[in-house]
């Protein structure tokens, strides 16, 4: 679902763009490391994984706005917001 949100069709998600700042994230920071290569291939220059994902963050005590993901939601078909 990551293509589709990011290319401007259908299941484009609103402030997903090109020349924007895009850090993608799973739960361990493995599957978002790959999947960092998808938005690239549709033009957005600045993307970034983040690294041991969102486990490692939380785990790390680093700050959260809104509500702290699960690993299920994590790499998901559903976006946060």
């Amino acid at each position: 679902m990551l293509e589709f949100h990011a290319d401007h069709g259908t299941h484009h998600v609103e402030g997903l763009e090109p020349g924007r700042r895009v850090i993608v994230y799973c739960a361990a920071g493995s599957r978002s490391a790959l999947a960092i290569r998808s938005p690239q291939e549709l033009g957005y220059r600045d993307v970034a994984h983040l690294d041991g994902g969102i486990n490692a963050w939380i785990a790390e005590g680093r700050p959260m706005t809104g509500p702290t993901p699960s690993p299920t939601l994590c790499c998901s078909h559903r976006h946060h917001t």
